[in-house]
């Protein structure tokens, strides 16, 4: 479908669950590159927080904690209230911050 109409309303659900099938297989490379196409060519997807966990923990499996841990504190940085924030913090070790209430 990409190939065919690469830029579509779900081109980025497309492109997400490209990589998750890799990341599923294993294939941690090849998931880390196509989670970044994701990014790249659909900045504004809702996609993009759950992508950046499973983009980071894939440089963990691959054991560079030192980069995983660099994407999963963007994703945290850039979306502090998401469910995929909050487990990015857990792998990290880094305690869950409390949301305000007014």
């Amino acid at each position: 479908m990409l190939e065919k109409y690469p830029e579509n309303e779900y081109s980025d659900n497309s492109r997400f669950w490209v990589a998750e099938s890799y990341y599923i297989d294993g294939s941690y490379e090849d998931a880390i590159l196509a989670y970044e196409e994701l990014f790249k060519k659909n900045p504004k997807s809702d996609k993009i927080p759950g992508a950046m966990l499973k983009q980071g923990l894939a440089f963990y499996a691959l054991k560079d904690k030192k980069t995983g841990t660099i994407v999963l504190e963007k994703l945290v940085e850039k979306y502090p209230n998401s469910e995929p924030a909050r487990l990015a913090l857990k792998k990290m070790n880094k305690t869950v911050p409390l949301k305000k209430t007014n």
